[in-house]
């Protein structure tokens, strides 16, 4: 009964206290990100170790972009830190990155949520370290179309998932 009662206080943990909390940053969500950048269309203009940026429109390689020194149109360089990316989601007119045009990005951005907002960045971070973007975001094509469910399918499905295997049943 000891081991059950461990089995179920793990289960409960993973659930209630993201794992990967650390590499999240202000509670943006990694994959979370992923899916957003996918169904915002993103990969349209942008590319992602080198695939997407089919349109018309080209923009900065996201992949490599975190904590580079970019050279912006007026000449200024800036470090491409969270605040940065952040910036350039919500007023993409702010700083305009040197040789990509001015007035292409999309303003709308900047109605999303602070919580999709810190998913986008942590997404972007995340990107730059090639390991830990393996171990954090969902191993498919960046172009693939994904549908984003309920926020809390995932907790309730380890919870769900962990009663069963445990042998507890609903009384």
């Amino acid at each position: 009964m000891h081991g059950r009662l461990a089995q179920l206080t793990v289960l409960c943990l993973i659930a209630f206290f993201p794992v990967a909390a650390s590499a999240q940053g202000e509670g943006g969500d990694p994959a979370r990100g992923q899916q957003l950048f996918r169904q915002l269309g993103c990969l349209e203009c942008h590319t992602v170790r080198g695939e997407g940026g089919g349109g018309e429109t080209k923009a900065p390689e996201l992949s490599t972009i975190f904590r580079e020194t970019i050279e912006l149109e007026d000449g200024k360089k800036v470090e491409a830190t969270e605040a940065y990316l952040l910036r350039s989601i919500v007023d993409p007119e702010a700083q305009t990155v040197k040789d990509y045009p001015k007035g292409k990005m999309p303003t709308r951005f900047a109605n999303l949520s602070d919580a999709d907002l810190a998913s986008l960045v942590s997404y972007i971070r995340v990107l730059a370290d090639k390991d830990l973007a393996a171990r954090l975001l969902p191993a498919t094509s960046v172009d693939v179309p994904v549908e984003i469910a309920p926020a809390g399918t995932p907790v309730a499905m380890w919870v769900v998932l962990g009663l069963s295997t445990l042998g507890l049943a609903w009384v």
